[in-house]
């Protein structure tokens, strides 16, 4: 049985899952810093809510997004967002080496997505589960 041919989400909706995916990332990891090594609840809890969603919602991205494309884009949009939340939010430095480090990671992503193989419409890369049992009944 394939993954996606059960769940039938279309192609755009899982970008959209991932977009989410990699905006509830940088919030978790906003909320991270701003619970100062967890002494304050609420963000805190905050990060807790974010990471899960952010795990939830790719669940849903991976499903049709091949992830050696999924996991590079996602990590490289999350090193973006963080960092920039990082030097507006955080009033951390911004240096040279930071701005060049993002526009590498930048073009590696738009590399990445530009030119990857064609999806197939029912992506036969997709994760198949098999009938068969793991263990074998004595």
């Amino acid at each position: 049985m394939v993954i996606n041919s059960r769940l039938g989400i279309p192609l755009w909706l899982c970008w959209i899952f991932f977009l989410v995916s990699v905006i509830l990332e940088g919030a978790g990891t906003t909320c991270m810093k701003a619970s100062q090594s967890f002494q304050k609840r609420l963000p805190a809890a905050g990060a807790f809510i974010c990471y899960n969603l952010c795990v939830l919602t790719m669940v849903f991205a991976y499903t049709r997004i091949e992830m050696t494309i999924g996991y590079a884009v996602w990590c490289g949009l999350g090193i973006i967002l963080t960092s920039l939340v990082g030097i507006f939010f955080f009033r951390e430095k911004l240096s040279f080496a930071k701005v060049v480090g993002m526009i590498v990671t930048l073009v590696g992503i738009l590399i990445l997505v530009w030119f990857q193989d064609s999806i197939p419409e029912e992506n036969e890369s997709a994760v198949r589960f098999s009938e068969e049992p793991l263990v074998e009944k004595a």
